[in-house]
């Protein structure tokens, strides 16, 4: 889902309000505010620190709850000089494909 609006209409705090308020049994969320420092890396590595291994190169869920993920200011990452923000190349990617690589390894892990 994605909020769209001018700044100072409130997208943010009711945002916050619905996570703070949703049942801690079902849903397990995390919020990151992205700035100009915000790369692709510390995206990857808070993304793939709320899943676990399931089966093979599988991820996901530890306790089998919705996982939400907040990002707010996504606008703001730096624009390379090829005008990419790597941080949303990567989110795209995601929603895309459903996976991502290990930067170590260079091996697929898929998200359920």
């Amino acid at each position: 889902m994605l909020f769209i609006g001018s700044a100072g209409t409130g997208k943010t705090a009711v945002t916050k309000d619905f996570l703070v308020g949703s049942s801690t049994e079902k849903i397990d969320y995390r919020i990151m505010n992205f700035n100009s420092f915000t790369d692709s890396v510390s995206l990857q590595l808070s993304i793939e620190g709320m899943v676990v291994k399931k089966s093979g190169k599988t991820f996901g869920s530890a306790s089998n709850k919705t996982l939400i993920y907040f990002i707010d200011d996504m606008n703001m990452p730096f624009v390379d000089k090829y005008g990419t923000q790597s941080p949303i190349a990567l989110l795209q990617y995601i929603v895309d494909y459903g996976s991502v690589f290990n930067r170590e390894m260079l091996e697929e892990r898929k998200f359920l």
